[in-house]
C-alpha cells in the first residue's frame, strides 16, 4: 500500500510539473536579426521593429530590453501580452560620428520559459563626406583654420615637438600670411607666404622644451599677421606639459635620489567671511639622499600665493611652503590647488589643496 501511495503522489508530482511548464508564456520572433545595408552617417537615427508572439499559455510581459551600446536605443510593448497576443521591439541606431561596419547586440528579458532572447542589427555607415565649413570650421579673417590652438601635451624637458596648423583660403582674393612675433622657445615657419583663392597654406610650429627653462603647465601664443595686419584675432594659441625626464637615471642615481614627503597636502579652513585671508603652512621634507629642487609650484587661481622658505632642500631636511588665499570677491565652498613640481623622479608632481566655505558678509 505504501509503495502503491509513493507511485500515486510521484505521478501527481510530475503530473503538477507538466501542467506548470505548460502554463508559461513563451515568446516566438519573427526574425532575430536585421541588417540595416548601408546607412548615411548624416542620414539620421534608423530604426527596426522586431515582431514577436506570445506562443505560451499566459501573458507575455518584456521585463527589460538592454542596448550593448548608448548608440542604440531600444523601446518596447510594456502591457502584457496575452496568449497568441503579438508585441514589438523597436531598436534605433544612430550613426552620426560612426563611419564603418557595427554588430550590436540586444537582450530581450521577459517572463517567458525562453527568459532571455538575442536580438542583432548590423550595418555599414556610410562616412559623411565633410565641406569645407565643417574641415575648417573656425575663421580668421579671410581665412578658414582647422584650429586655433595646439596643444603638445606632455613633452620631456630636452625634446622638440612639432604641429602643422592648416588654413584654407575661402575668399576670392590672394590672401598672405606671416608670422608677427612667438616666445623665444616657440619657432613658427610660414609654408606658403601667399594662399590663393580656394586653396590650402600652413603655419609649421615646433615648440622646444630645452629652450622654455619651466616646468609643468606652460602656455603661450603665437601671432600672425594676415595682408600685413597684426590682430589679436590672428593669433594661436600652444601649450604644453614639460616633464623632466628621469629615463636615464641609472640605479645607482635612482638610489641616491631626492624623494619628496608631504606631512598633510590637505588643508580645511572652516567658514571665512568673504575678504578674510587664510594663511596655512605645508611642511616639505626630503627623504632622499641627495638635493631635492623645487622646479615650481603653481596654483589654481590668482587668489592663492605659494612660497616655499627653501627652493633647494638638503638630505633629511624640511621647508615650509607658506600658501595663503584672499577670499576678496569669493562665496560659497572654494576649492583651491597648488601644484608642486620637483625632481623627486618618484613622485615629480605633488598636489596640495586648500578648501573651506567663504560666507557673505550681508
Amino acid at each position: 500500500m505504501r509503495n502503491l501511495n509513493r507511485i500515486i503522489l510521484l505521478a501527481f508530482l510530475f503530473l503538477s510539473i507538466g501542467v506548470n511548464a505548460q502554463q508559461k508564456a513563451r515568446i516566438a520572433f519573427d526574425t532575430q536579426k536585421h541588417d540595416f545595408g548601408m546607412v548615411r552617417e548624416e542620414g539620421g537615427i534608423v530604426s527596426y521593429n522586431f515582431h514577436f508572439k506570445n506562443t505560451g499559455k499566459v501573458p507575455l510581459v518584456i521585463n527589460n530590453v538592454i542596448a550593448s551600446c548608448g548608440c542604440t536605443t531600444p523601446e518596447w510593448s510594456k502591457a502584457p501580452i496575452p496568449p497568441g497576443g503579438k508585441g514589438f521591439i523597436r531598436i534605433s541606431y544612430n550613426p552620426l560620428h560612426r563611419p564603418g561596419e557595427f554588430v550590436k547586440d540586444i537582450r530581450v528579458v521577459s517572463n517567458a520559459d525562453n527568459a532571455v532572447i538575442a536580438l542583432v542589427i548590423n550595418g555599414k555607415v556610410q562616412e559623411h563626406v565633410k565641406g569645407i565649413s565643417e574641415l575648417y570650421p573656425r575663421e580668421m579673417g579671410p581665412l578658414k583654420t582647422k584650429s586655433n590652438y595646439i596643444s603638445f601635451t606632455n613633452v620631456l624637458d630636452h625634446e622638440i615637438k612639432t604641429e602643422i596648423v592648416d588654413f584654407y583660403n575661402d575668399s576670392k582674393e590672394p590672401v598672405k600670411i606671416g608670422v608677427k612675433s612667438s616666445p623665444n622657445h616657440i619657432l613658427a615657419k610660414v609654408k606658403d607666404a601667399e594662399i590663393a583663392p580656394g586653396s590650402t597654406g600652413s603655419v609649421k610650429i615646433s615648440f622646444d622644451a630645452k629652450k622654455c627653462h619651466m616646468y609643468g603647465f606652460v602656455i603661450d601664443r603665437v601671432f600672425l599677421t594676415i595682408n600685413g595686419e597684426a590682430n589679436y584675432d590672428y593669433s594661436i594659441g600652444v601649450s604644453a606639459n614639460i616633464m623632466e625626464d628621469f629615463t636615464k637615471l641609472s640605479q645607482k642615481e635612482k638610489a641616491l635620489a631626492p624623494v619628496l614627503s608631504i606631512e598633510t597636502d590637505t588643508y580645511d579652513f572652516g567658514d571665512i567671511k568673504e575678504g578674510q585671508s587664510v594663511n596655512h603652512v605645508f611642511r616639505l621634507y626630503n627623504k632622499g639622499k641627495s638635493n631635492l629642487i623645487i622646479r615650481r609650484i603653481r596654483t589654481s587661481c590668482g587668489c592663492t600665493v605659494a612660497n616655499p622658505s627653501l627652493n633647494v632642500i638638503p638630505e633629511a631636511k624640511e621647508s615650509d611652503l607658506q600658501v595663503v588665499f584672499d577670499s576678496k570677491g569669493k562665496r560659497g565652498r572654494q576649492s583651491k590647488a597648488i601644484e608642486v613640481i620637483t625632481n623627486d623622479p618618484q613622485n615629480p608632481v605633488a598636489n596640495l589643496t586648500v578648501n573651506g566655505n567663504v560666507l557673505s558678509n550681508d
